[in-house]
């Protein structure tokens, strides 16, 4: 059976400084080693082949 889900979703902004700082330490704590791009460059690699461009990836 189907039902419906309401999230209340606010920007930083509307939350306290205390939840500000929590949604900050969560943010860091979730997202700070993530990889998520790489399937973008990956992609991007690829695009790039095709077209015969050589590209060069800076490392830091």
């Amino acid at each position: 059976m189907s039902r419906i889900i309401t999230t209340t979703v606010y920007t930083l902004n509307e939350l306290s400084s205390t939840a500000q700082e929590k949604a900050r330490d969560w943010y860091r704590q979730h997202h700070a080693d993530s990889n998520w791009y790489e399937n973008v460059y990956e992609d991007f690699r690829e695009v790039c082949g095709i077209f015969g461009i050589d590209l060069r990836q800076r490392v830091f």
